[in-house]
């Protein structure tokens, strides 16, 4: 079995400055933290059968290979910044699901019950005076650990990632504007595209897998300046197929980074054998 993208085909984009830390991380929401996680603490051992042990096991390996090494950025937790102080809350308040469990995440450090028997997660650091008078919101760049550290703070159960860095957006983003500080591309180079497109790779390797029909999945979609995708469609010999629209959901749970236009369409095609 071959998955090849042909980067001829992708579309041709000015190039622009190398990106800093956050640029080059992987922008990901609450909801995407649950398969994060469960590539790096799942155990495939207590599924029933043979058959469902062994697709298990190629899920989870192909995922833990899709992340390894790589970083990501998200929108902290509601409550990260209290008081000046930053906190590590990536999941408290709203729980993510883990392998059928609801947990939270935090950055690496103490965790402890706060007087309202709530979770008080690990400090960052202290925000400064022109971010601590609001509720923030905070971006932090993270690294998940090969084997996350599992912890429990009264009935609350979680795992910790490894923070490398973190920001105040002082002043919120609305619609079509940048935060503060944050210098955007007109639109992304094609080393940006290949960068997210990896690890969708990877998924389309286990479409692959699911389905066994080879064949050329001409995918397309728009993506929009936040960093979404807003439409994705399969053409060509998979057009229509259980293995297109398992490509397509692949790609619609993909973050890129965000640029200054409205809109771009992107050409991706693989071959699938």
């Amino acid at each position: 079995m071959l998955h090849r993208a042909l980067p001829a085909a992708l579309l041709l984009l000015p190039a622009v400055a190398a990106a800093d830390t956050f640029g080059e991380a992987q922008r990901v929401q609450r909801e995407d933290l649950g398969d994060l996680l469960w590539s790096a603490v799942v155990s495939c051992d207590g599924r029933v059968g043979d058959l469902a042990r062994r697709q298990c096991r190629l899920v989870r390996d192909a995922r833990a290979q899709a992340w390894a090494g790589r970083t990501f950025v998200i929108r902290l937790d509601d409550g990260a910044v209290a008081g000046g102080v930053v906190r590590g809350f990536l999941a408290c308040a709203h729980r993510v699901t883990v392998d059928g469990q609801a947990v939270a995440v935090v950055t690496r450090g103490s965790v402890s019950e706060g007087p309202e028997r709530e979770v008080v997660g690990p400090e960052l650091g202290a925000a400064g005076p022109s971010v601590g008078a609001i509720p923030g919101p905070v971006d932090l760049v993270f690294r998940l650990p090969p084997s996350p550290e599992a912890w429990s703070q009264g009935v609350t159960r979680g795992f910790m990632v490894e923070a490398l860095s973190w920001r105040p957006i002082v002043a919120p983003a609305t619609a079509g504007a940048t935060p503060q500080g944050e210098d955007l591309p007109e639109q992304l180079t094609r080393e940006q595209i290949k960068t997210v497109m990896t690890p969708v790779a990877t998924q389309v390797d286990i479409c692959y897998e699911s389905f066994g029909i080879p064949g050329t999945a001409d995918l397309g979609f728009e993506l929009g300046g936040d960093g979404i995708v807003k439409h994705a469609e399969v053409q060509g010999d998979l057009a229509g197929t259980p293995t297109a629209s398992c490509i397509t959901q692949a790609v619609m749970k993909a973050s890129f980074p965000r640029f200054k236009r409205k809109t771009m369409w992107i050409h991706y095609p693989f071959t699938l054998r």
